[in-house]
């Protein structure tokens, strides 16, 4: 992996640099904390930055671990919206799944949710104001879950979002948070207050083998909420 690669890269400089240089040093911060980044990212954790300032091989090291780090974030970060991407999600699922099968022990869910009438806001307003509904929608949303579920764009006006350690009823719970934390935030359009609601489907691991029959199953009960008439969370 990179995360292997750039860990050998870090030894090659450590003995062409010549040990003896680098125990002249008289911070070694920034190569400490640049080996607990790589160690960080290696079971994903993205939010820690490398410290400290220095020259020569251990500065060198610092910057390029920095770097990485930036580069594995911006892969995996929707611009728009600041949300873990579709890739970035799927990625976690495919993960949690794996888990699951070898002992059944974390049950999860996933729900997926499309904005309501989005093409109205986009053709009524512009796609400034379609970008403004997204990032609101966001930013809503983010607000409610709990720190370990993950809410994440999935593309154009649909977002996923992954339920850790959940049956269908709790994540049901979540979805209605979800889809009442949308409804009662209005954006500003053109000097008006509009208001902004979402249909969720929701279904569980227990009721899928795979992830892309999980992936159908929650996307039909998504547009049965929109026959029923949207502003709705369907878990059946």
């Amino acid at each position: 992996s990179s995360v292997f690669i750039i860990s050998l890269i870090i030894l090659f400089l450590f003995v062409t640099g010549g040990i003896i240089n680098i125990l002249l040093y008289k911070n070694f911060r920034p190569l400490y904390s640049a080996i607990e980044v790589l160690n960080g990212l290696s079971i994903g954790i993205t939010n820690k930055e490398v410290t400290g300032k220095a020259s020569g091989e251990v500065g060198q090291i610092a910057k390029a671990v920095e770097a990485f780090r930036k580069s594995i974030i911006s892969a995996n970060t929707d611009t728009l919206t600041g949300l873990p991407n579709r890739r970035n999600i799927l990625s976690k699922i495919e993960k949690a799944f794996d888990e699951y099968k070898l002992d059944n022990s974390n049950k999860f869910s996933i729900i997926i949710s499309d904005i309501d009438n989005f093409k109205n806001f986009n053709d009524t307003y512009g796609h400034n104001a379609g970008d403004d509904v997204l990032k609101t929608v966001s930013n809503s949303a983010k607000s409610v879950i709990g720190e370990k579920d993950i809410f994440a764009r999935y593309g154009g006006e649909e977002f996923l979002v992954f339920v850790d350690n959940s049956d269908k009823e709790a994540a049901y719970l979540v979805s209605e948070k979800i889809r009442k934390a949308i409804a009662t935030t209005k954006i500003q359009l053109d000097g008006e207050d509009k208001k902004i609601t979402v249909t969720l489907g929701i279904a569980n691991i227990e009721e899928s083998e795979h992830i892309s029959s999980l992936l159908e199953l929650a996307d039909k009960r998504l547009y049965e909420g929109k026959k029923r008439g949207k502003n709705t969370s369907v878990k059946e």
